[in-house]
């Protein structure tokens, strides 16, 4: 019951040193009610019975202790209502359809593999909203923003992989997603982008000037990983040549995504003074209605 419960001003309980001093050296002469003496109302030589002096002393006790100001900390929660706003740019093209990348089954295609990275991304983030967008001889909008999340990984696991093996649409991929996440409604917004070696030739001029964060995840072999790739801090990029290392990659955009929502936690104080406040008055005032009874102190 008491758990976690302390005074915010645990010093005010000396004042019951000053109260007892004036009550020892500071005589009363008049009758009115005057704190601390509260057993001189009318008599000071009339003695206070057994229940009396522990009204008054109750009462004292109990102010003190609101004084005090008993406390208990409480954290609370604060969950965003929303995520940001994710748009998937998912390329579909032969190139995805290369086996090897899962080393533990080695006859999973690549595209395979992403589609159920997406999935796994989605349900670990349920509160966000997607979109996706699949960048291939002609890209195309698979899926508006959307806040469902089951419907939208429905719709990932039924994206068909296509069979083109020339150079990208990448005209109208950067205008696709500026379209999309003009119907979101936070002001965070991610792009995760997601192919083999040439989605790195879409130009992102127009996301950069927005200030999106966008994440670019290059499925490479090992010969062809480039160690020295740099870009800007709001616009990172990967390599990854195994399923492995694109877990390890999601691992790292989560954490840093997170990071960004986790401002939410606060601790909330609950004060209780009011329960000893409200003893103090009744104790009080049962005190000097039992004086006004009896006539005497």
């Amino acid at each position: 019951m008491f758990d976690g419960l302390y005074f915010e001003y645990p010093k005010a309980f000396t004042f019951i040193f000053i109260y007892i001093a004036c009550e020892a050296y500071c005589k009363m002469r008049s009758r009115a009610i005057y704190f601390p003496h509260v057993q001189k109302l009318t008599n000071e030589t009339t003695k206070l019975s057994t229940l009396m002096w522990l009204l008054k002393w109750f009462g004292i006790v109990f102010i003190l202790l609101a004084l005090m100001s008993p406390v208990r900390n409480e954290p609370i929660d604060l969950q965003p209502e929303k995520g940001p706003d994710t748009v998937f740019v998912v390329q579909s093209s032969l190139g995805m359809q290369e086996v090897g990348f899962d080393t533990t089954d080695v006859e999973v295609t690549r595209y395979k593999v992403v589609k159920e990275w997406i999935s796994r991304w989605v349900k670990s983030n349920p509160l966000n909203s997607y979109a996706l967008v699949v960048a291939t001889e002609k890209s195309y909008i698979a899926s508006p923003l959307s806040a469902s999340s089951k419907a939208f990984q429905v719709v990932v696991q039924q994206l068909p992989v296509s069979n083109f093996k020339d150079a990208i649409d990448y005209a109208d991929i950067q205008e696709q997603v500026l379209q999309t996440l003009a119907y979101g409604h936070t002001t965070n917004k991610i792009v995760v982008v997601i192919g083999d070696e040439r989605i790195k030739q879409i130009q992102w001029d127009k996301l950069k000037r927005e200030g999106i964060q966008r994440y670019t995840i290059t499925i490479v072999s090992e010969d062809k990983r480039n160690m020295e790739t740099v870009t800007p801090q709001q616009y990172k990029q990967y390599e990854v040549t195994t399923k492995k290392e694109l877990e390890n990659v999601y691992k790292t955009i989560d954490k840093k995504e997170r990071l960004s929502r986790e401002a939410y936690d606060y601790t909330f104080k609950k004060y209780y003074y009011f329960y000893p406040l409200f003893l103090a008055f009744f104790s009080l005032l049962l005190y000097v209605y039992l004086r006004n009874r009896r006539g005497n102190v």
